[in-house]
């Protein structure tokens, strides 16, 4: 089971989970699935852009705590 759309494209089928005991099967759609392919790799991308600053942050902190 998984939530990522980069895995659509080995599957044809989707299993969709309302969280209310409710649930839809429904046949991928390419073309929106290629949507939120192209918005998961946006938002690696925008996370992968800040590694630099959360490095800078986390040596702060282990100055500051002497680590």
């Amino acid at each position: 089971m998984s939530h990522r759309p980069s895995l659509f494209k080995y599957h044809q089928f989707l299993l969709r989970l309302d969280g209310n005991n409710g649930w839809s099967f429904e046949e991928l759609n390419q073309q929106k699935e290629l949507l939120s392919i192209n918005a998961e790799i946006e938002a690696l991308t925008a996370k992968l852009a800040e590694v630099p600053r959360m490095h800078a942050r986390l040596a702060e902190i282990n100055q500051q705590l002497k680590l």
